[in-house]
């Protein structure tokens, strides 16, 4: 089937967090220790769903929308829909994206042994508000680890109930610049289209300040997605 390429506006879409001081590394530093926050581009309230329209139109190609200003963001035009504009089984999917994006991630990277360890966590306001109010349904914490380990080059994620084992290379994203070298994007494919996010490095991290495996020489400050952003929201460093 055809696959179509989408591409990201170069904005900072969402509603941002609040960005940590990022300084040079201290001399001396054995460790660094810094949170994530990833968030799917999708809000809800009593009036409906609003979504990124890109979002909309691959996730939700049969249902009908108008342009509507964002509730917290007034600099923002997403696409709007009535909650009873989607299936049950769309609204089973949403549910499910929701459940699986907004998460917290807790890192430490040890710099001596070059691994960073993670702790995710689903345990978000907003998921939970949107649960509660529009899916009537209860929403369950959840946890579960990561290890990226940059000298065997092998990352491991471990469930509650299974573990999983990728060496770098199968999992790697490759990152490609333009003018800008701290601004590069890399691929995906979802639902047979092809799409492009947009990741912000920062020189002043480490490569290893990352959730996912990049091809980069520097440490991720922000992803901005066609369905989720992610944002260092902090950031320190222990001797």
């Amino acid at each position: 089937m055809r696959k179509i390429l989408l591409f990201i506006a170069m904005h900072w879409a969402l509603l941002s967090l609040a960005q940590p001081a990022i300084t040079p590394i201290p001399e001396g530093t054995k460790e660094i220790h810094f949170v994530y926050e990833q968030k799917a581009k999708v809000y809800m309230d009593d009036s409906g769903i609003y979504m990124d329209t890109l979002m909309m139109k691959v996730y939700y190609p049969k249902v009908s929308f108008v342009l509507k200003q964002h509730p917290k963001n007034d600099t923002l035009q997403w696409a709007f829909s009535k909650s009873n504009s989607f299936s049950n089984k769309e609204l089973d999917r949403l549910k499910s994206l929701i459940y699986h994006t907004n998460e917290k991630y807790f890192g430490e990277y040890k710099i001596r042994e070059k691994q960073v360890k993670i702790k995710a966590e689903r345990d978000d306001s907003d998921a939970r508000m949107f649960f509660d109010k529009v899916f009537k349904e209860k929403y369950f914490r959840f946890y579960y680890t990561i290890i990226n380990n940059y000298v065997n080059e092998v990352q491991i994620k471990d469930f509650p109930s299974a573990t999983h084992k990728e060496i770098f290379d199968n999992i790697m994203h490759r990152v490609v610049y333009n003018s800008d070298p701290m601004i590069g994007f890399y691929s995906g494919v979802v639902n047979n289209i092809q799409y492009k996010s947009i990741v912000y490095l920062n020189p002043m991290l480490p490569k290893e300040i990352s959730i996912d495996i990049f091809d980069t020489k520097f440490g991720v400050e922000r992803i901005d997605s066609f369905d989720r952003t992610l944002e260092l929201t902090a950031i320190t460093y222990k001797n």
